[in-house]
């Protein structure tokens, strides 16, 4: 994972570079292996390398095209270099070809298209000269991250960090306080676009940009769709067919220097990365897959940690585990991140932070993970199925045990008297009461702790803000709609980017299987009760990994999360963070219940509450400004 950045200034009298190395020395500790850059009259690229696949040791970036004109600097690991380089006419038996030059080819072939023929993890940008233009995008899922915005002069900054941009002109780039009201209120995926910094914007998913002399332009260039309903003879049938695309995806992202490691939480979706991966390495007689858990003191009181030793029971690894109550020579590296926080959502993530940091200290660049993956398994509605079928007793017996599995959710008969009452009532009679429903749920109102007092409120728009993030989930129709709309709620982009952020900081990689778009089209295809049955949830890969995970990882009840002990136990053992200081006053009319709040907590021995943590967070961020 590189570090991508540039600006573009198509003046007469155009200085693009000025800027050009402010930008490097912000992205080189997510690319501490070389830097190079590529300088015209009206444009000035640059890149700063983490070599994470064989190509990209010997690739320099950015690259240019000597018959063309065009040139590249991009943040990308492709997983179809085979069928790209067939239809472009390229050998990848005779030469090396990395997948920079990979994707600037098929920009040559295909254009502004280029991208719906990419599959992988990508951002990239290519400055075509003889048509005085800047092409940009980033992969379908957001895998990848990509910043821009418009300077003040009129021209085009991009790089893979916010913060980078914001480094040349302060002044310009001046902190959002929407932003900040949609961090105290955890408004975090309000859109796909806002950042912290105004100017400054986040290329969404599936996006690409186009900036010359008539202007910026926007588009989207791929949008998620369900193919037909997949039709198998059995559950095994469907398990079999789930496990060899979902085999393919690991196989894709085993592709790196150096050794692999995944996050191994003792859930079903890395504990089944981890089963194919090892196994995957195995077969290649290739090194044990590192595997890096966090856990708690005492498996006795805490089922993640007991089911991350059943699961660490996986032949062929090599298990590492983080205690939060005795970090050690992790806790330098969580009192750095916090001192140097890219977004104050980071600040929550010290358990992912602390598996980050014992992956880099045992030099291993690339690490699986498998977060976001419970959207791919939702949405299948296995109740309405069954009603649908006339199978209420079997209705019932799910309802019952789904219940039983999450530990809430409405009681058995409530969802089969739901289940009538969709099939059966009127339709006038239930678009009538489903119009009252929604008008309940569209007053948006604020959490009754919430940090943004009025005089804030009234200052960003915070109602309208509140009514943004519940309606941010596009209303998808057709079969499995609800599944690509879960797929599609911000949510999922803003989750992977929070992960991509603290992974760059520690230069790591992060690599998501489940997020492969074979993955995600196959799992939109599963009929209903492949998802659900008899109360499991992900039932087809419960199914799959038979046989290659313990039971007790397999058909795991409960689930419990480390993630606060480790933010607790971080914060305990550092004092800095205690330290008086005046930044959230800069904030203006509306900070003094933040500043109260922060106060509270600096002197608070002990556990300390959301809102302190909050607080906390905002004041190490705004420290770094």
């Amino acid at each position: 994972m590189s570090g991508i950045c540039g600006l573009v200034d198509l003046r007469d009298e155009p200085n693009p570079t000025e800027n050009l190395y402010r930008l490097l020395s912000q992205l080189e500790r997510q690319g501490p292996e070389g830097t190079h850059t590529w300088i015209c009259s009206h444009a000035a690229l640059g890149h700063t390398l983490l070599a994470t696949t064989p190509e990209a040791l010997v690739e320099i970036l950015p690259r240019e095209d000597k018959s063309s004109g065009c040139v590249i600097t991009a943040d990308a690991r492709l997983d179809n270099r085979e069928d790209l380089a067939l239809h472009l006419g390229l050998n990848l038996q005779q030469q090396l070809i990395g997948d920079g030059e990979l994707i600037l080819q098929a920009y040559l072939q295909w254009g502004e298209d280029c991208p719906k023929h990419l599959l992988g993890d990508f951002a990239f940008a290519i400055w075509d000269r003889e048509k005085s233009r800047l092409f940009a995008a980033r992969d379908q899922i957001g895998q990848r991250q990509l910043f821009f915005g418009r300077t003040i002069a009129g021209g085009l900054v991009f790089a893979s960090e916010a913060k980078a941009i914001r480094s040349i002109d302060p002044k310009f780039f001046k902190t959002s306080l929407p932003r900040i009201a949609d961090f105290l209120e955890d408004l975090e995926a309000i859109d796909q676009n806002c950042t912290f910094f105004e100017n400054i914007s986040r290329l969404p998913p599936a996006h690409r940009i186009c900036f010359d002399a008539s202007g910026l332009k926007l588009e989207r260039y791929w949008t998620m769709e369900a193919g037909p309903e997949l039709v198998l003879p059995s559950n095994e049938a469907y398990a079999e067919a789930f496990l060899d695309v979902f085999k393919e995806a690991v196989r894709c992202r085993l592709r790196a220097v150096g050794p692999v490691g995944s996050m191994l939480s003792g859930g079903m979706d890395s504990s089944s990365i981890v089963a194919v991966a090892s196994q995957l390495l195995l077969e290649a007689g290739s090194e044990p897959l590192m595997t890096f858990s966090g856990v708690g003191p005492d498996p006795e009181k805490c089922d993640e940690t007991r089911s991350v030793a059943a699961a660490a029971q996986i032949p062929d690894i090599q298990p590492f585990e983080i205690d939060y109550s005795n970090l050690g020579e992790i806790q330098r590296q969580l009192t750095t991140g916090l001192e140097n926080l890219e977004e104050p959502f980071d600040g929550q993530m010290s358990l992912v932070r602390s598996v980050y940091s014992k992956a880099a200290m045992n030099k291993c660049k690339v690490v699986f993970d498998g977060g976001g993956a419970d959207l791919l398994f939702l949405g299948g509605d296995a109740a309405m199925l069954l009603a649908r079928r006339g199978e209420f007793v079997k209705l019932f017996r799910h309802a019952k045990a789904k219940r039983a599995f999450k530990g809430y959710g409405p009681g058995a008969w409530r969802v089969v008297a739901h289940c009538i009452w969709q099939l059966y009532a009127p339709s006038s009679l239930r678009h009538w009461r489903k119009g009252i429903v929604d008008t309940r749920r569209r007053v948006a109102k604020a959490p009754p702790e919430s940090l943004v007092g009025a005089p804030l409120a009234a200052r960003v728009g915070m109602t309208e803000r509140r009514q943004r993030y519940q309606d941010r989930v596009p209303k998808v129709e057709g079969r499995a709609g609800l599944r690509v709309s879960l797929l599609l709620d911000p949510a999922l982009a803003v989750g992977g980017e929070r992960y991509d952020r603290i992974a760059r900081s520690l230069a790591v990689e992060p690599r998501n299987p489940f997020l492969d778009l074979r993955v995600i089209a196959f799992c939109l295809s599963l009929p209903a009760d492949q998802l659900e049955s008899e109360g499991w949830t992900k039932v087809i890969l419960r199914r799959a990994m038979k046989g290659s995970l313990p039971d007790e990882v397999c058909w795991r009840f409960g689930n419990s999360h480390l993630g606060g002990h480790f933010i607790q136990a971080s914060l305990s053992e550092w004092e800095g963070w205690r330290h008086h200081d005046d930044v959230i006053s800069r904030l203006g009319e509306g900070s003094d219940r933040i500043c109260e709040v922060l106060a509270r907590g600096q002197r608070r021995k002990g556990h300390l509450t959301e809102n302190e943590v909050r607080a906390i967070f905002l004041n190490l961020w705004m420290r770094t400004l």
